[in-house]
């Protein structure tokens, strides 16, 4: 199974995988979310024996399809809403702490993002969970910087040897997270008909 293979793997290993597979017709597209959710929460995901069911749809006239069906739709969203919620990101690999790797961050910040496409497949019921999303977003985007800036310069020369190297990685990552959130804004401004979930993601930008 591809979520077992590559646990051991480091996060920029993950990433090079979705950046040289991800992309094509609705089907292969669909698994590799999948994919992305198994290897930011690998406990989401079961098994990958449900590839074929991905690529060529189970049979509608099959009485007994299992669980192939349950992986033909979009990933849920809940479980990434309550990883990115603040009072939950204790074992998130979205925690900004002392021993915060941005390289890592950024490369779970592009995952997330492959994750996080075609978002007009999603139903009005996923609406809250992308709400939580685009807050925690904005949120692990207003703590990169504020944690180390609590530091004493004697400390700041002990966590970091090169201090203009930390903070390029840390505006690199800063980036990547508001130019998610602004993409996950504007494919949901679009392909919304509500006006109400419009002023909603709205009201949230200009906090």
């Amino acid at each position: 199974m591809i979520t077992e293979t590559t646990f051991n793997f480091r996060t920029v290993e993950k990433k090079v995988m979705l950046d040289c597979v991800f992309g094509g017709q609705a089907g292969p597209r669909n698994f590799m979310r999948w994919l992305a959710v198994g290897f930011l929460l690998p406990e989401a995901v079961r098994s990958l024996e449900w590839v074929c069911g991905l690529i060529h749809p189970p049979n509608p006239y099959d009485p007994t399809p299992g669980r192939q069906h349950e992986f033909v739709k979009p990933p849920p969203l809940d479980r990434l809403a309550h990883m990115l919620t603040p009072s939950h990101m204790a074992t998130s690999p979205f925690r900004i702490w002392s021993g915060t790797n941005y390289h890592d961050l950024h490369n779970c910040v592009d995952i997330l993002g492959t994750i996080l496409t075609d978002i007009d497949l999603y139903e009005a019921t996923e609406d809250a969970h992308i709400e939580r999303i685009m807050s925690g977003l904005m949120y692990v985007h207003g703590k990169i910087g504020v944690f180390l800036r609590s530091f004493t310069k004697f400390q700041l020369t002990l966590v970091i040897a090169d201090a203009r190297a930390a903070f390029i990685h840390r505006t690199r990552v800063k980036d990547a997270l508001h130019r998610l959130k602004l993409r996950v804004y504007f494919q949901f401004q679009r392909t919304t008909k509500q006006p109400k979930r419009v002023a909603t993601i709205e009201n949230m930008l200009k906090r």
